[in-house]
């Protein structure tokens, strides 16, 4: 009898095992295309956020408003750029939500909430909350952003 509950248990553990395996290489990272158009505001925030998802900083350096970064000497590349956060850098699983934007002449603002989850806080809530404000200004066709520089909130 006992050896049949044992039988059991040990097949219970081996589905939720190979379940677990399928949904991890079916969901995988999310690693989501941009969706919306590249030439407004919030396809320029989006576009930045999913290349710094994706490590990609060169990319995400390039979203950034050349004047801005100009005042600040020691972010003259991207590299620098990066490792102003790079200890920081966690394997911390975080989303991020594009909420309201608003458009005035050649300046538009988006707001963006990111969900950080850090599991080995004790005794407090794992998931952090942030809202920021990206400011951007319209250059040509395209947009940039100039406000926040720092992709320190992100982490």
């Amino acid at each position: 009898s006992s050896n049949r509950l044992l039988v059991i248990f040990g097949t219970v553990i081996g589905v939720l095992i190979v379940a677990g395996v399928v949904l991890g290489l079916v969901l995988g990272d999310d690693q989501t295309a941009a969706s919306l158009p590249e030439d407004t505001p919030e396809g320029t925030v989006e576009r930045y956020i999913l290349a710094i998802k994706a490590e990609d900083y060169e990319k995400a350096y390039s979203y950034l408003s050349p004047e801005v970064l100009a005042e600040d000497t020691s972010l003259d590349t991207y590299q620098e750029w990066s490792q102003r956060y790079s200890w920081q850098r966690e394997s911390y699983g975080w989303k991020v939500a594009l909420g309201e934007s608003s458009v005035t002449d050649d300046k538009a603002t988006v707001t963006v909430t990111i969900d950080v989850f850090r599991p080995d806080v004790p005794f407090s809530d794992p998931i952090h909350t942030r809202r920021y404000n990206f400011q951007l200004e319209r250059e040509g066709t395209s947009w940039i952003i100039t406000s926040p520089v720092y992709p320190l909130y992100l982490y």
